[in-house]
């Protein structure tokens, strides 16, 4: 399981030049307009609204990744996955 902040991504604006950036609603909005499943449909709104970090499951976090890099330049790209970090499941959850 992965999670990101995408309401504080690091993205790289100019050459080795960093800015913390909000890009819930384009993200989002790009998840749901490719959106082929409910889950992807349901991802695409928890990225919406989302105010704190957001856990993706692992087959899910690959599909946005390939949204994500046919939807957004590579920068934004990058920063999604410079800012995601790696969690394990709690065993009561599943």
């Amino acid at each position: 399981m992965k999670r990101v902040n995408f309401k504080e991504l690091s993205v790289e604006i100019e050459i080795d030049v960093y800015e913390t950036m909000d890009f819930r609603k384009e993200i989002g909005n790009a998840i749901h307009r490719q959106a082929v499943t409910i889950p992807m449909d349901e991802l695409a709104r928890k990225i919406y609204h989302s105010n704190e970090p957001v856990d993706i499951e692992d087959e899910e976090y690959g599909l946005m990744i390939s949204v994500l890099s046919k939807s957004f330049s590579l920068m934004l790209y990058q920063a999604v996955e410079r800012c995601t970090i790696e969690v394990k499941k709690d065993n009561k959850e599943g």
